[in-house]
């Protein structure tokens, strides 16, 4: 629809660790654990790599946080190792009467249709029909269908920062929000569907260090790790105020 915000997303897809080892491609030890620990801060680092990619934290929890070491966490945000396979697309988040801009896939009742639970990789990636390795693997919801339900989502956003700018997420499993390369939202761990939010205001600009006028990048990290709920409600405020143009100007020797 018209004034509706249109957002790149990168999904990285795993196989569930339930399928045997000797599978190709590998299941991930990280997706359907023995072990659900529960909502776990402290599994990345508080600022991006050089990479712009999240550092994983060597000295959280392990079992609290469902995760074995940083190689296996290497896996679920890049593309060049052996369990995943990447799949992009783009989400619309629709433009509200407040002025703010929701992606809302936040169902986590069974059979839930308003809204709608999130499993953007059903028959796509390693799940692909007829023959996609993961098929034999999937999990089923509450109401017993059959779902993709091991992934991770990567979405990237470049804003002009002026204050105030908005951002609310609620999803399960893992979360991180950064600005700027900063840390703002950290709820990792596998958990139900749960929320966080940031405000760019006064405080958080000396934290982030943004300028007024300038332009910043935020990025949302998340993983979907565990049956039988997956949920992603996304709300953007004040994020589009600014946007440029790009068109040809004829006579300036300059070909377009």
């Amino acid at each position: 629809a018209t004034g509706d915000l249109t957002v790149p997303i990168i999904y990285r897809d795993m196989i569930r660790s339930i399928a045997p080892a000797t599978l190709v491609p590998p299941p991930h030890p990280n997706f359907e654990p023995p072990v659900i620990g529960g909502l776990c801060k402290g599994i990345v680092m508080p600022t991006l790599g050089p990479d712009r990619k999240p550092v994983y934290n060597d000295a959280v929890d392990k079992a609290k946080s469902s995760t074995t070491n940083a190689a296996g966490f290497s896996a679920w945000y890049h593309d060049n190792t052996p369990y995943t396979k990447m799949v992009l697309d783009t989400i619309v988040l629709a433009r509200q009467p407040d002025g703010t801009f929701l992606f809302n896939h936040g169902g986590t009742q069974p059979g839930s249709t308003n809204p709608p639970p999130f499993f953007p990789l059903d028959n796509r990636g390693w799940a692909t029909p007829p023959d996609g390795p993961e098929i034999p693997y999937l999990g089923s919801d509450g109401a017993g269908q059959k779902h993709n339900f091991s992934f991770t989502s990567e979405v990237r956003y470049w804003f002009e920062y002026q204050g105030g700018e908005s951002l609310n997420f609620i999803g399960d499993d893992d979360v991180w929000v950064f600005v700027n390369g900063q840390l703002a939202v950290d709820i990792g761990g596998i958990h139900g569907a749960t929320p966080a939010s940031v405000t760019l205001d006064a405080a958080a600009a000396t934290t982030y260090g943004l300028a007024v006028g300038r332009v910043y990048e935020i990025v949302v990290f998340q993983a979907e790790r565990h049956v039988t709920q997956s949920s992603y409600k996304l709300t953007l405020g004040q994020f589009n105020r600014t946007h440029t143009v790009c068109s040809p100007q004829c006579g300036d020797g300059i070909v377009n």
